[in-house]
């Protein structure tokens, strides 16, 4: 018994020709049918293609969303926490406090108005200057009570 020749397809791209002895796919209907060896008309098939398996599938999406949550609460959470801290500091500040600017200048508060401190920067020649509340950067010392 003699074998019959079928041809061997591996993979394809979408724009290359048929190979001979397929069945020429019809826009408007199934596959014509191919003559074997023998005359008579073999029916093919219709392949189904698989889609190749996504590596991001739906586990891969909540990982990368709860990586961005945690990165989102460490970095703004800490930040807001600093925040907070910073804004409580410049509340409680007072006469008499030691403090370092933004600039990097030492001083002792003279007095606290809404948004503006006075700061004395030289006890020899009593130099005061007056600072955006939000320029103090640290309280270096709180006065003793007297």
């Amino acid at each position: 018994m003699p074998f019959e020749s079928i041809p061997l397809i591996l993979a394809q791209d979408d724009q290359a020709p048929p190979p001979p002895n397929l069945p020429q796919q019809t826009a408007d209907g199934p596959p014509a049918a191919v003559e074997g060896q023998s005359g008579a008309p073999v029916q093919q098939q219709p392949q189904q293609q698989q889609p190749p398996p996504s590596p991001f599938g739906f586990g891969s999406i909540l990982w990368l969303i709860a990586l961005i949550v945690l990165f989102y609460v460490l970095i703004f959470g800490s930040q807001r926490r600093e925040r907070r801290k910073r804004e409580a500091m410049l509340k409680a500040l007072k006469k008499g406090d030691k403090v370092q600017t933004v600039g990097g200048i030492l001083g002792t508060v003279l007095d606290v108005r809404d948004n503006e401190v006075v700061v004395k920067v030289d006890e020899s020649s009593n130099t005061r200057l007056r600072f955006s509340r939000s320029a103090i950067q640290a309280v270096l010392q709180e006065a003793d009570k007297e």
